[in-house]
């Protein structure tokens, strides 16, 4: 049999399976999210998921059902009568970002985060995906903090636009995208920002797509990760309430009420800027042009390791965007209140 023939029939599966899931578990509680104008219907049959995964889309959540969506995502957990489909695969079977390829052809992809546990699949064609977690006690933080992301990437995708990672914050008017590697800063410096002149949008994932006259950036995650020493040093988080992981040593937090007048959930790309932490800096932090090449190896790998998606188009993608905007990095200082001035700075020059 081949691996056509094995996606297709394990999605069938996977539909009659959820079929069952929800005549076991009642009627899905359906949840609808926007994403820079994409609508995507969430199907949840788990009430632990639910609870567990809405607090992080809560901007984008649509208070009323709209006519259409341009994908639905159905989401349980296992449990006695709701578990997977026979696995059609072997642990061998992985390969990068856990991707399955006897379970994927050119319409169905398939990943399984061993790590999380949790299996994504979805279809371009019917625009149906499908998200299982096998073990709901070792979900970690990033799942609650970024959910459902390997499909929601895989539906921007369809529709011309990349979840990237990387932080982004500026202006209604125009702002900068901050990318580079996990630990260079982007967190750091995207959350210095709350407070100041200059809106949070994100500081891990954000949705980058063409639009009329250029690039834009939308918000996709209602949430910001730091270390406690780094959240400790950030008025505006210190009352916050979040959550810990011992396994990345982070806080999560939740873009609430209290929070949503320093954010803002879009805007047209101004510049490409990377964070770079300078032991022994001077207070002031600073920032210097670099070319476009040096954008595209900051933000281009550490978005392919991060999401399992199609390399060839994603990298096309994110390369026609860093070349349509300057690129500068940013040296921080040990000032953390002045980054910003910085990236105020910079958007007041790129704008003009």
């Amino acid at each position: 049999m081949n691996s056509t023939t094995n996606a297709a029939q394990y999605f069938d599966a996977l539909g009659c399976n959820w079929q069952r899931v929800t005549q076991l578990c009642g009627p899905a509680r359906d949840h609808f999210v926007v994403f820079g104008g994409l609508i995507v219907k969430l199907r949840f049959a788990d009430t632990l998921l639910y609870e567990a995964y809405s607090p992080a889309f809560g901007r984008a959540h649509l208070a009323q059902a709209p006519d259409h969506w341009h994908a639905e995502i159905c989401i349980w957990s296992n449990r006695p009568g709701c578990e997977l489909p026979a696995p059609a695969w072997a642990s061998g079977d992985h390969i990068a970002r856990g991707e399955i390829p006897s379970l994927s052809d050119a319409n169905i992809r398939s990943v399984y985060n061993i790590q999380s546990s949790v299996f994504n699949s979805y279809c371009s064609i019917s625009k149906l995906g499908f998200h299982c977690v096998r073990d709901f006690d070792k979900l970690p933080q990033y799942e609650l903090g970024a959910p459902i992301r390997d499909i929601l990437s895989w539906v921007l995708l369809d529709h011309g636009a990349q979840l990237v990672h990387a932080g982004a914050v500026g202006y209604a008017s125009g702002g900068v995208l901050l990318v580079g590697r996990g630990g260079s800063g982007k967190s750091t410096t995207a959350t210095s920002c709350l407070g100041g002149p200059l809106k949070y949008l994100a500081d891990d994932y954000c949705l980058l797509r063409k639009s009329e006259g250029g690039w834009s950036v939308n918000s996709v995650f209602d949430t910001c990760k730091l270390y406690p020493s780094d959240a400790e040093k950030n008025a505006v988080l210190n009352n916050c309430e979040s959550s810990y992981s011992a396994e990345t040593g982070k806080q999560l937090f939740y873009i609430k009420r209290d929070l949503e007048k320093h954010t803002c959930s879009g805007f047209p790309l101004k510049a490409i800027v990377l964070p770079k932490v300078t032991p022994g800096a001077a207070a002031q932090s600073y920032v210097n042009s670099i070319n476009s090449s040096r954008a595209i190896q900051a933000l281009a790998p550490s978005t392919l390791f991060q999401l399992p998606s199609s390399r060839a188009k994603s990298f096309g993608l994110m390369s026609s965007a860093v070349k349509a905007v300057p690129a500068f990095e940013l040296a921080l200082g040990s000032d953390r209140k002045k980054v910003g001035d910085a990236l105020v700075e910079l958007l007041g020059q790129v704008q003009r």
